[in-house]
């Protein structure tokens, strides 16, 4: 399970509207002074994203709370947006040769 704390920033009747900062596991590591990664989010910086949850609990603004994904539900969506339009792309060069538009 990956978890990650994020603040409460608005309340409605059924959304929680949540902001989450983005943090990188450079932070722990011993050469993220000579890494690319580590020099690049020196320069990037704090980010956080503004996220959408349906409301099943009351929650205060301000108030602290805790997201978690299962790593099964992060799988499967890398698989949907990196393989799953490969193999479209794949698809549409068979089907384009096959009916002549490429030679």
């Amino acid at each position: 399970m990956i978890k990650q704390k994020a603040t409460v920033i608005a309340v409605d009747e059924t959304t929680i509207w949540l902001d989450v900062e983005h943090k990188s596991i450079c932070t722990q590591c011993q050469v993220r002074n000579g890494c690319g990664a580590g020099l690049l989010d020196q320069y990037v910086g704090q980010r956080s994203s503004m996220v959408s949850v349906n409301k099943q609990a009351n929650f205060a603004v301000d108030q602290q709370v805790q997201l978690s994904i299962s790593e099964a539900s992060l799988l499967h969506g890398a698989f949907m947006m990196y393989m799953v339009p490969l193999g479209t792309m794949c698809l549409f060069v068979v089907v384009a040769q096959r009916f002549g538009f490429c030679k």
